[in-house]
């Protein structure tokens, strides 16, 4: 663990500013660490064995989300190196998933995630029935994203001048090489969707992004929550919680003003039989999950009231990806704060992958 890190989790308060690379030019290391801010450049390809290696074990995602209630929308653009693809679902409180779109392929040189001089985020996918594109240019703090998918048009912004401090996570992979990712959240949303035929405005909702490069490992496996709300108290408030994968560096609590660390997630599912009776997967998926941090901060509960799921076995390539939306209540410890949700929309995650 990196003296930054040892540093951040000492404190909880994340403070130390990202580096403008995520490796260090001189000494051609990982700049291992949990920071404020984004970095410039996330560009990995010097830690790779060779071209081929690159190829088959860098992945690259973005995952924007939208949130004002009723409504929650999440849509992605994944960068396998040999496969790009995309997926969205449009979530409605009281009516469930009125968008739910499963993996769409890009076409091969005109979808890709990436980093380029103009942008510091450029995620485009263009294939048979989809057309996404979410960008963030360099010195600009706004990231647009433009989706033109069956069911779900959406045309908004987020404004990261106006939101929390970023989290970027630099942190080392088990069986891998290291992975790099960045949260924002809690940006103020302009824009609107048409959802199934239905204008959803979205101004003066929430936003938030996750974009993660990595050199990851054959085989890998998380839990993950994040949500979007406010307090109580009526105080903005966000969290990032993993089990696995990177683990306790990207674990965060963000406000307004500040983003504090926290402790690994620790995700309880319902057991496979209750009450004598068994539960099929999707069962336990729609049932509550109980949500805690390994240290004590986080004591929640999360109740689903709709599930994205998709599942792939290709033998060399296998996927089992679940993610329930619906909503969180419970405390969060931070610092000598004690942060209490009633009510706030997010989705959880149960992912196996072979890649």
């Amino acid at each position: 663990m990196s003296e930054s890190l040892e540093r951040t989790r000492g404190e909880r308060v994340i403070a130390a500013p990202a580096p403008p690379h995520a490796v260090d030019p001189r000494s051609g290391r990982a700049r291992h660490g949990t920071y404020r801010g984004t970095v410039g450049s996330a560009d990995l390809g010097s830690l790779a064995p060779s071209l081929l290696a690159r190829t088959f074990r860098e992945k690259r995602w973005v995952y924007a989300t939208f949130v004002r209630a009723p409504w929650m929308i999440s849509i992605a653009i994944v960068d396998l190196g040999y496969a790009q693809t995309t997926f969205a679902f449009a979530f409605h409180e009281e009516r469930g998933l009125v968008a739910d779109l499963h993996s769409m392929p890009g076409v091969p040189r005109l979808s890709r995630v990436r980093q380029d001089g103009v942008h510091r985020i450029d995620a485009t996918l263009r294939g048979p029935r989809a057309r996404v594109a979410v960008r963030e240019r360099r010195g600009e703090p706004v990231l647009s994203v433009h989706a033109s998918l069956p069911s779900l048009e959406l045309r908004a912004s987020l404004d990261l001048a106006q939101a929390s401090p970023a989290m970027t996570a630099i942190a080392p992979i088990r069986g891998g090489i290291v992975n790099v990712t960045e949260k924002q959240t809690l940006a103020p949303v302009r824009g609107a969707a048409l959802i199934a035929g239905e204008r959803v405005d979205l101004d003066g909702g929430l936003g938030g992004f996750d974009f993660t490069v990595g050199l990851l490992a054959r085989e890998t496996r998380w839990n993950w929550a994040f949500f979007m709300g406010a307090t109580e108290t009526g105080e903005p408030i966000a969290m990032n919680l993993v089990e696995g994968f990177v683990g306790a560096p990207e674990c965060s609590v963000f406000g307004k003003d500040n983003v504090h660390a926290l402790s690994e997630g620790r995700f309880e599912l319902p057991p496979a039989e209750r009450a004598g009776e068994s539960l099929g997967e999707r069962a336990r998926h729609l049932a509550p999950w109980r949500i805690r941090s390994a240290e004590g901060e986080c004591d929640l509960v999360f109740t689903p009231r709709a599930v994205h799921d998709e599942s792939l076995d290709l033998q060399l390539v296998r996927s089992r990806f679940v993610q329930p939306i619906g909503a969180f209540r419970g405390t969060i410890r931070r610092g000598e704060e004690t942060l209490r949700i009633a009510h706030a929309l997010g989705v959880v995650e149960d992912q196996d992958v072979r890649w």
